[in-house]
């Protein structure tokens, strides 16, 4: 007989794996009982399945695996049943083997499916969660923007606003195009101030608003500058104003101008 043949027929991996009909099967136990190379074969493919099965294992649900092992002791508690009724040791051994290949390799292909579902559900999930922080960041973008359009639409109705009057203050001479304007309500007598250029202050100074009223200099606020300086907010309140100014003093304010840090000036 032609051993290298027959071991390359794939018999003995049919035999492994279950699916070797009863003849084939009676065969093979008949023929590795003869010819030694094709018992070694046949030891060493049962050797590879179970170091493939240990190799591809991966670590399903814990409710998964335990219903593996639970319907294994099943299994192998009814076979034993079995055996004792019906077999010898003798003529089990090779059944028993065969069996135990076959549930190795059942128990690898539903462990590998189970994993699969499990990564795919993972992913899924993974992708949820994407699409709702995107949903949220759409939802943050769109409440920004309308904050933003509503403080645009207040300060377009303060420079619609009849009753306020504009005062555009220009750079003084010491000062050349520096820039900033009031908005002076004539009935409710409210200062509300906007810069357009003035430069960073050092960190012990600060900017002050002044109004000047029967020529005499009136505290309308110290302001800092930051990135939304040009929106119009509200300062003091004067009954009345000739001109208005801004100086830079230091920290907290001045009782008085320094006027030699008059930055800009406009008069109504």
């Amino acid at each position: 007989m032609d051993t290298k043949e027959y071991i390359s027929s794939g018999i003995l991996e049919s035999y492994i794996l279950g699916t070797a009909s009863e003849q084939e099967r009676r065969e093979v136990e008949c023929i590795s009982s003869i010819y030694p190379e094709i018992r070694k074969e046949l030891d060493a493919l049962s050797v590879s399945l179970e170091q493939y099965a240990q190799a591809s294992a991966v670590e399903p649900p814990a409710r998964v695996r335990d219903k593996i092992f639970a319907q294994i002791d099943s299994l192998e508690k009814s076979e034993t049943k079995r055996e004792a009724k019906v077999f010898t040791m003798e003529r089990t051994q090779a059944p028993n083997r065969q069996f135990n290949y076959w549930l190795a390799a059942a128990s690898v292909t539903l462990l590998i499916v189970s994993s699969v579902l499990f990564y795919q559900l993972s992913d899924k999930n993974s992708q949820l969660i994407s699409t709702n922080q995107q949903v949220e960041q759409l939802q943050k973008e769109k409440s920004q923007s309308e904050a933003a359009l509503e403080v645009m639409n207040r300060q377009m109705a303060m420079l619609n606003n009849p009753d306020n009057k504009k005062v555009m203050m220009k750079g003084t001479e010491a000062h050349p195009g520096m820039l900033a304007s009031v908005l002076w309500n004539t009935q409710n007598h409210e200062v509300y101030l906007s810069v357009s250029n003035l430069p960073q202050p050092p960190a012990d100074k600060q900017y002050q608003l002044w109004a000047i009223v029967d020529g005499k200099p009136v505290d309308m606020g110290v302001f800092d500058i930051s990135a939304d300086s040009s929106l119009y907010k509200k300062m003091g309140a004067t009954q009345t104003a000739q001109a208005f100014a801004v100086t830079l003093e230091k920290k907290g304010g001045s009782p008085v101008p320094t006027l030699t840090a008059m930055y800009v000036m406009g008069q109504i």
